[in-house]
C-alpha cells in the first residue's frame, strides 16, 4: 500500500496489509524482525557529540593561548627544546581533555536517549512501554494527552482526540481526529468521510469502505492519520503504525534539511522536490517558527552552548587570569626597564605558565559527567548538565503525591452510597481475594447486584467511566494483570469484586458514545454510553467538582431525587472528610440519563455534557506512602530543604498523608492550604503569608503561581510533575523533574531530570549527589588555584634574588612548573574529585553563592601565599648558603645549559621544585575538608586509603625526577641535593601548623554560621 493513499483505506485493509491484529498487536518476535528489516524509528539526525567541536574546544581556550604564546617566545629566543616541550604539553593536554570530554558527552547522549519519548504498543496482547525508536510498521500504538506521537499512524479509535500539527502544517489550532477513511474529489477539491457516524462525538471503526485512488487530499485534511513528532493535546486514541523513521512526514522534512534530497524515495518525488515551488516551500519552512520547534524535537542543530553556570564562571575566571598573566608580564618587563632580551622573555613566559591552571575546565567537565553517571545509578537521568550542579543549591522541593511520595498502587478501601458505608477487606489486583462488608459487619453479596438500586448504579459508573483494563490469569501460576492509570485500575478491581457487573453491562448492549477526559483544572471525567434508547452519562471526580455539576441525588432504591439541600451536601462533605482523614483519596460519582431522542447533542462540549447530574456516592482509595518517603523528607529537613506537596486530593487526605511522611508536624495543620484559597490571593498577600507546605486540590496553574512566590523569596526550587499541564511549572522551576514511568512526553521534554522510578527518594539521592559533586569541585579547584598563587608569588618575589650580573636568578624553569601543575598534582586532584559524600554535606543549609566565595578566595590566597613563601625561602636559603650570589652569572644559568658554574643554582632549583611539589601534594590532603582538621578526621574517613595512595604517587612523581641523570639537568634544569631535605621538612611542618591554625580560626571566628548543623523548623524555612 502506498503511504499517500492510506487515509482512504479502511482499517481492515490497513491491518491486512501490515499483517497485524488490532486486538493483539504484533508478536515480540515479529516486531524484532520488522525492526531489523525497516531499521529503527529514528530520523538519523542525532548522531551524537561532534568530535571536531569537542577537539576544538579543548585546543582553543585561554590556557592553551598562554602556552602557545610561550611556545612562540621560546622559539623566538631559540630555546627550541623548551618550545617543543610546551608544544607537547598542549598536545597531550588537548588529547587527554578531548578523550575525556568526548567520552563524557557520549555518556550524556546515551543517558538522554534513556529519557527520550516512549511509546505504548500492543505486543502479544499486552500493553508495553518501549522507546520510540523501537516502534515498527504494523505496531498498534496507544496515544493520550501529553504524548508525542512516535510514528505515522492510521487511527482506528479516537476519543476527543486533538493533536497539535503546527510542526507540519504551520496551523496553530489543534486538529480534531476521526477514524473513517478520507475520500477526496479531484475536481471539486472537497474531502469527505466514507462513513458518517450517527452522533456527533462518536468515532467508530468503519466495517468497510471504498478506497479512492486519490492522493490530492491535503495533509491537514487527513484527519484519520496521526503524524510522528506531533503532540496530543486532548483525548486518547489508537492506531496502526504505517511509517517510521525517514518514511514519516517529519522524516521527509528531515531528509530535505539533510541536503541529501529524497534519495530513498521514488524518482518522481525526487524530481518534484527539485522544482521551484518546492524550493520556495523549503525556504519558508527554514524561516518558520515550526522549523525551530522541529529542530528542538529532533535534535537537529544546536541551541545554546550547553555550558553550565560553573563552567561559564570558570571561563570568566580564566580570562581574568589571562589578563593577570599579561599584567605580570608587564611588571616583569618594567622591572627590567623594558630592556627585553631572551632572559626577560623566558622569565615572563615562566610566570605566565604559573598563573594559569592548565586543564582545570576539562577536569570540571569530566567530574560533572561522572556525577551524571552516579545520578543515573540513583534513578535520576540528567538531560541538562547544568542541573547537576544546580541540585546542590535546591532550597525547596515541590513534589506530587501520587506515585512519588506514595506507592501509586491504589486500592478501594471504603465506599459511601446512599448513606451506607461499604468496607473492602482485601487489596491488590485480584478481585476475588477478600470480601466486602457493610458498616454493621454484614457481608455484602457480590454475586448479583442487579436490582439493588443505587449500588448497581454506583458499580456501573465505576466500571464504565473507566479506561483501565483488568485481565485474569490464563495459565496456572499467573496473576491478575492490569493496564491503565492506577486510580482507574483500583476502581476497575473494585467493580470486578461484583462478578456479575460485566455480564450486566454486556447484556445491556452498552455502546460507547463519547468521553470527556479527566481535566486537571476542573478535576472530573465523564463517559457517555448508549444503552437501549437512552444516553447514560457517568461522571467521577473531585467531590466539589461533581457536586457543582449535580442537581440532585439517588436514594437507596436508585430513584433520582431533585435538589441538593444544604443538609445533604453537609452530610456528603462530612463523609468525604471522614474518609480523607483516614488518608484515603476521595472520588465522587454521579450519573444521569436522557432519551436518545432528546434535542440535546452528545458533543465534545463539556458544559453541555457535564450538567444536570445526580450524585450517587463516594469512593475512598488508599495509596500507601512509600516506605522510604518519611526518611527522605527528614533528610531534606536536616539539609535545610523545605518539602512541599502539591496534590489534587481532598484537603483532609493531603493533611493525613503529609503528617504520615513528616512534611508537616502535629500542630502545623495551618500549613495545609486549599488551592482555591491560594489562587484567590494576589502576590502582595502571598508575600506576607507563611507559604503552605501542602497545597490540596492543586491545579497546574496553582503550581506555577506557587513557584513564582518562592522565586520572589529568592528560593531555588525543584519541581516534579508528570502531566502535560505540569510542563509550565516544570520549565519555570530552577530544576524541573519529570516522571519516567508515568510522565507525559511533554513533561519530559520540559524537564532537566527524569526519574526512572518516579520515587521521591531518588530526588533526595540526586540532591545528595549534587552536593557531593560540588563539594569535590571546590576541593580540587582550591588545589589548582592555590598552586597558581604560590607559583606566581614565588616567581615575582624571586626577582629580588639576583646574580653578580644584576639579573634575577630563575627559581624554577617552565618545565618544572608544568610538571607540578599537570603531573605531580593530578593524583591528589583526581582523588578529591572522586571523594565520597560526607555526612555533614546533608546537614548544612543549601549553598546560595558561587564557587568563588569569600572563603574560597581567602583559602586560595592564604594557602598559596604560605606555600609560595615556604618554597621561596627554601630556594633563597639554599642559594645563599651554598654560594656567593655575586659569583653567579644569572644569564648563563637561566638561558644556557648546565655548567659547573651553575651547579649551585641548579641545586637550589631542585630544592624549590621539591619543596613546592611536596607542599602542593600535602595541600591536596589538607583540602580533604576545608573546615575540619585533615589529621583528626581524615584517617577515619572512607577515602583515606585512596588519599594516602594519591599522596604517595605524588611524592614518587616529584622526588625521583631530581636524581635521574640527563632528565634532571637537560629537561628540568636542576641537580640533586642533600642537606636541604631538612629545610624542606621544616617547611612542610610549618605549612601543616599554619593551615591548622587557619582552619581553627575559620571554625571559631570567621565562618561559624555555615558550620552549624541545620536546625530550622520546616515553617521557619519558608520565611
Amino acid at each position: 500500500m502506498k503511504f499517500d493513499k492510506i487515509h482512504a483505506s479502511s482499517i481492515e485493509e490497513v491491518a491486512c496489509d501490515f499483517r497485524t491484529d488490532i486486538q493483539q498487536g504484533l508478536t515480540q518476535q515479529d516486531a524484532a524482525s520488522r525492526i531489523t528489516t525497516y531499521g529503527p524509528n529514528s530520523l538519523g539526525l542525532q548522531s551524537g557529540p561532534s568530535a571536531l567541536r569537542v577537539l576544538m574546544g579543548n585546543l582553543v581556550n585561554p590556557m592553551n593561548g598562554v602556552l602557545l604564546v610561550a611556545v612562540i617566545l621560546a622559539a623566538a629566543v631559540k630555546d627550541y627544546a623548551q618550545a617543543a616541550v610546551v608544544l607537547g604539553v598542549i598536545t597531550v593536554n588537548g588529547t587527554i581533555g578531548f578523550l575525556q570530554e568526548y567520552r563524557s558527552e557520549k555518556t550524556m547522549a546515551a543517558l538522554r536517549s534513556l529519557a527520550s519519548p516512549t511509546a505504548r504498543v500492543l505486543r502479544d496482547g499486552e500493553l508495553k512501554t518501549v522507546p520510540s525508536n523501537q516502534v515498527c510498521p504494523g505496531d498498534v500504538v496507544m496515544i493520550e494527552e501529553g504524548d508525542q506521537v512516535p510514528a505515522d499512524l492510521r487511527l482506528f479509535e479516537a476519543v476527543n482526540l486533538e493533536i497539535d500539527e503546527m510542526l507540519l502544517t504551520g496551523e496553530s489550532l489543534p486538529v480534531r481526529k476521526t477514524v473513517a477513511p478520507i475520500m477526496g474529489n479531484l475536481l471539486s477539491g472537497v474531502t469527505t468521510q466514507a462513513v458518517e457516524t450517527p452522533l456527533e462525538g462518536v468515532e467508530m471503526t468503519p466495517l468497510s469502505s471504498p478506497v479512492v485512488n486519490d492522493d490530492d487530499v491535503p495533509l491537514g485534511d487527513r484527519t484519520n492519520l496521526a503524524f510522528s513528532s506531533t503532540v496530543v493535546l486532548r483525548g486518547r486514541g489508537k492506531g496502526i503504525v504505517y511509517a517510521t523513521g525517514l518514511q514519516t512526514q517529519v522524516g521527509a522534512i528531515a531528509d530535505l534539511l539533510s541536503g541529501a534530497g529524497l534519495k530513498n524515495r521514488n524518482a518522481e518525488t525526487t524530481t518534484a522536490n527539485a522544482d521551484a515551488g518546492s524550493a520556495k516551500w523549503r525556504e519558508r519552512l527554514k524561516n518558520s517558527p515550526s522549523f525551530k520547534r522541529f529542530k528542538k524535537l529532533t535534535g537537529w542543530g544546536e541551541e545554546g552552548d550547553g555550558r553550565t553556570p560553573l563552567q561559564r564562571s570558570m571561563d570568566r575566571m580564566m580570562l581574568v587570569l589571562l589578563a593577570g598573566a599579561v599584567a605580570t608580564t608587564l611588571i616583569i618587563f618594567a622591572t627590567f626597564n623594558f630592556d627585553i632580551d631572551a632572559t626577560v622573555v623566558l622569565y615572563a613566559m615562566t610566570v605566565a605558565i604559573a598563573i594559569v591552571p592548565e586543564g582545570l575546565p576539562a577536569v570540571i567537565t569530566v567530574t560533572l559527567a561522572m556525577g551524571v553517571k552516579a545520578m543515573a545509578r540513583q534513578k535520576a537521568l540528567v538531560r541538562q548538565l547544568a542541573s547537576v550542579e544546580a541540585l546542590g543549591m535546591v532550597s525547596n522541593i515541590c513534589s506530587d503525591k501520587t506515585g512519588t511520595l506514595t506507592e501509586g498502587r491504589m486500592s478501594v478501601k471504603e465506599a459511601w452510597v446512599a448513606g451506607r458505608n461499604i468496607v473492602v477487606n482485601g487489596s491488590g489486583l485480584d478481585p476475588t481475594a477478600g470480601h466486602i462488608v457493610a458498616e454493621d459487619d454484614a457481608t455484602i453479596s457480590t454475586n448479583d447486584i442487579s436490582g439493588k438500586g443505587v449500588l448497581e448504579r454506583f458499580i456501573s459508573c465505576l466500571y464504565l467511566c473507566n479506561n483501565a483494563s483488568l485481565h485474569p490469569p490464563v495459565e496456572a501460576g499467573e496473576t491478575w494483570k492490569a493496564v491503565g492509570d492506577p486510580t482507574e485500575v483500583a476502581l476497575r478491581v473494585f467493580a470486578y469484586r461484583f462478578p456479575t457487573i460485566k455480564d450486566l453491562v454486556d447484556k445491556s448492549d452498552a455502546t460507547f458514545i463519547a468521553e470527556m477526559p479527566f481535566d486537571a483544572s476542573i478535576k472530573r471525567m465523564t463517559a457517555v454510553y448508549g444503552i437501549g434508547d437512552r444516553f447514560e452519562f457517568f461522571m467521577k471526580g473531585a467531590l466539589e467538582s461533581v457536586l457543582a455539576a449535580s442537581i440532585g441525588f439517588y436514594d437507596s432504591t436508585g430513584h433520582p431525587i431533585d435538589g441538593l439541600s444544604e443538609d445533604f451536601q453537609q452530610q456528603v462533605e462530612n463523609e468525604a472528610a471522614r474518609l480523607a482523614r483516614a488518608g484515603l483519596r476521595v472520588l465522587a460519582v454521579a450519573h444521569r440519563s436522557s432519551a436518545a431522542s432528546a434535542p440535546e447533542k452528545v458533543s465534545g462540549d463539556r458544559t453541555t455534557v457535564e450538567q444536570r447530574m445526580y450524585f450517587v456516592g463516594l469512593c475512598g482509595i488508599f495509596d500507601p506512602p512509600r516506605a522510604e518517603s518519611a526518611a527522605s523528607v527528614k533528610t531534606c529537613h536536616q539539609a535545610g530543604i523545605a518539602v512541599h506537596m502539591a496534590t489534587g486530593d481532598h484537603v483532609e487526605t493531603a493533611k493525613a498523608i503529609s503528617l504520615q511522611i513528616g512534611i508537616i508536624k502535629p500542630g502545623q495543620e495551618h500549613l495545609v492550604c486549599a488551592a482555591s484559597t491560594f489562587d484567590r490571593m494576589d502576590d502582595a498577600e502571598i508575600d506576607r503569608m507563611t507559604l503552605p507546605l501542602v497545597l490540596a486540590r492543586c491545579s497546574p496553574q496553582t503550581k506555577v503561581k506557587f513557584i513564582q512566590a518562592l522565586h520572589r523569596r529568592n528560593k531555588f526550587v525543584a519541581m516534579t510533575g508528570d502531566g502535560t499541564n505540569d510542563a509550565p511549572a516544570i520549565k519555570l522551576a530552577d530544576v524541573g523533574i519529570s516522571m519516567g514511568l508515568n510522565g507525559s512526553d511533554v513533561a519530559k521534554e520540559a524537564s532537566s531530570i527524569v526519574l526512572t522510578d518516579d520515587n521521591f527518594a531518588s530526588i533526595v539521592g540526586a540532591v545528595k549527589e549534587g552536593r557531593r559533586l560540588y563539594a569535590n569541585i571546590v576541593k580540587f579547584s582550591l588545589c589548582f588555584f592555590a598552586a597558581n598563587v604560590a607559583e606566581t608569588l614565588m616567581l615575582l618575589l624571586a626577582l629580588a634574588v639576583r646574580g653578580g650580573d644584576g639579573i634575577p636568578i630563575f627559581p624554577m624553569s617552565p618545565m618544572q612548573i608544568l610538571w607540578i601543575n599537570m603531573v605531580a598534582s593530578s593524583p591528589v586532584g583526581l582523588t578529591l574529585a572522586m571523594a565520597p559524600s560526607q555526612p555533614s554535606q546533608m546537614l548544612a543549609s543549601p549553598r546560595t553563592r558561587s564557587l568563588f566565595t569569600l572563603e574560597f578566595i581567602l583559602d586560595a590566597l592564604i594557602s598559596g601565599v604560605v606555600i609560595g613563601i615556604c618554597g621561596l625561602l627554601c630556594f633563597t636559603l639554599s642559594t645563599i648558603i651554598n654560594t656567593d650570589l655575586s659569583s653567579i652569572t644569572a644569564e648563563l644559568c637561566n638561558h644556557e645549559g648546565y655548567t659547573l658554574a651553575c651547579e649551585e643554582v641548579y641545586r637550589s632549583r631542585a630544592v624549590a621544585f621539591v619543596s613546592l611539589g611536596l607542599l602542593l601534594v600535602l595541600h591536596g590532603w589538607n583540602c580533604s575538608d576545608v573546615r575540619k582538621s585533615a589529621w583528626s578526621t581524615r584517617l577515619a574517613g572512607r577515602n583515606w586509603k585512596q588519599m594516602c595512595a594519591a599522596v604517595l604517587v605524588g611524592i614518587v612523581l616529584v622526588v625521583p625526577v631530581v636524581y635521574i641523570p640527563g632528565v634532571n639537568d637537560k629537561v628540568f634544569k636542576m641537580k640533586g641535593f642533600g642537606w636541604e631535605w631538612g629545610m624542606i621538612g621544616a617547611s612542610l611542618l610549618l605549612f601543616i601548623v599554619l593551615m591548622e591554625l587557619w582552619k581553627l580560626l575559620k571554625r571559631t571566628r570567621l565562618f561559624t554560621e555555615d558550620e552549624v548543623v541545620n536546625t530550622l523548623d520546616v515553617e521557619e524555612m519558608q520565611v
